[in-house]
């Protein structure tokens, strides 16, 4: 009994602790498009705007929790770290290229859908994905109704369908070159045969003109050779 009761309440810390670390302090609630402040605070992208809107007639900008000041304006968002589920300006992005246990995260183009890592029924980041059901769980899901099911860490699954998808472009590009020799070939042997034909053509017009011309020769000579009768006739 007392491991469950101290199981359930282990839970509900972790709980809580993710909340406080994946919430924005000016709504409330869990963060949408987040963003991180140069301070290292993380905001949804909407709340720190509309925040720092208000802020830019005294020609200054400053984090709500912290009150760090920054001018001008922090920069817009460079990278989008999978693992902080934050994005970051090129100046607070430094670290993930500094630190050890920074670089290991997974760095991506600034993306607006970052909550879509979060696990709605546990509020943490969704690292493993389960192949049982197709889709991406936290390590309390793991625990819980994905017990026992074929699971492999998030980067594992991503690098295997890149790999995948990379194969299948191969091959159809592979494809469409085949298809385009075959292509080629033929109008190879198109061109071929049209020009077979063309001179056969010529050679058939030839023959002709020259049947033509010996038909009108002997013609010719037929008529002379009836005006030559009619002539004698006439002087005997």
């Amino acid at each position: 009994m007392i491991p469950t009761i101290l199981h359930s309440l282990l839970a509900q810390k972790e709980n809580t602790m993710a909340s406080v670390k994946f919430s924005c302090s000016i709504c409330l609630d869990i963060l949408k498009e987040p963003v991180t402040v140069p301070c290292g605070h993380s905001y949804c992208m909407s709340c720190i705007k509309t925040y720092w809107d208000g802020e830019d007639q005294r020609g200054n900008h400053s984090c709500p929790q912290c009150r760090e000041t920054f001018t001008p304006r922090p920069m817009k968002a460079v990278k989008s770290c999978l693992d902080c589920l934050a994005s970051y300006c090129e100046e607070h992005l430094q670290p993930h290229s500094v630190a050890l246990a920074l670089q290991k995260h997974k760095l991506v183009d600034p993306s607006r859908n970052l909550q879509q890592n979060i696990c709605s029924l546990h509020d943490e980041v969704m690292k493993i994905y389960c192949r049982t059901d197709q889709q991406n769980i936290c390590y309390l899901c793991l625990m819980d109704e994905h017990k026992g099911h074929e699971t492999v860490s998030a980067a594992t699954e991503r690098m295997e369908k890149q790999k995948k998808l990379q194969e299948t472009r191969q091959q159809i590009q592979q494809k469409i070159q085949d298809c385009l020799v075959l292509n080629v070939v033929h109008l190879k042997l198109t061109y071929i045969e049209a020009c077979d034909c063309s001179v056969y053509n010529v050679n058939h017009s030839k023959n002709i003109m020259i049947k033509v011309i010996y038909y009108q020769e002997h013609v010719k000579k037929g008529k002379r050779s009836r005006m030559a009768v009619l002539t004698n006739r006439r002087t005997e």
